[in-house]
């Protein structure tokens, strides 16, 4: 919370400035992950992450990658 120096008291007494205007919380600021567009493709051997339409083969295992829902 930031508040109003004793110095400055006076200061905004004399101006007539309400200073518990000055008086200031801070919000926390909330993170809201985003949905991705990343897809889970698989095959026998290892997953990869698309954000598109895959039509791949592995050349390790040769099978297709298959998408996980």
């Amino acid at each position: 919370m930031t508040s109003v120096s004793d110095k400055l008291i006076p200061v905004l007494e004399e101006m007539k400035i309400n200073y518990d205007v000055f008086k200031l919380i801070r919000k926390q600021s909330i993170r809201i992950k985003a949905e991705t567009k990343m897809k889970k493709w698989t095959c026998s051997c290892m997953n990869i992450r698309c954000a598109v339409e895959l039509d791949a083969t592995c050349n390790l295992c040769k099978q297709i990658f298959e998408k996980e829902e």
